[in-house]
């Protein structure tokens, strides 16, 4: 497994940015996708060649009809590990925003609001064992 290596999905080229500076400032490698069948293909691919993700980036509100719950689903058949290393990002305020998720068995390690200003947090939680 390359532990460098950080999903970033969103269709927003700006948020792409911003999470690339970031990883690669902590030392990541970011790969950056911007919409869903771009997404599943490189999830795919990382279990082909077992070179999985440390984390993923997943924008919950994707183009053409796509959420990152399907994103985030399709991760937690295939990687359980994955899943627990998730950080769901969305620029709608939920009341309770896990409430998103509650028919999921595992929930996302972190869900965050596009208008977050705390990268600590982010860093925190990827730079965990």
């Amino acid at each position: 497994m390359n532990t460098k290596r950080v999903l970033v999905v969103d269709n927003e080229k700006n948020v792409l940015d911003t999470f690339r500076l970031l990883l690669e400032d902590l030392g990541f490698e970011p790969v950056l996708i911007d919409n869903y069948e771009d997404a599943v293909l490189a999830l795919e691919k990382s279990q082909e060649n077992r070179n999985t993700f440390r984390a993923a980036i997943i924008d919950y509100q994707l183009n053409n009809g796509h959420t990152g719950l399907e994103i985030f689903e399709r991760i937690m058949e295939t990687d359980k590990n994955l899943a627990r290393r998730c950080i769901i990002v969305t620029a709608r305020h939920h009341t309770d925003a896990l409430a998103l998720f509650s028919h999921t068995k595992i929930k996302p390690g972190l869900f965050l609001y596009k208008d977050y200003d705390d990268n600590k947090k982010i860093e925190d939680f990827l730079c965990r064992p």
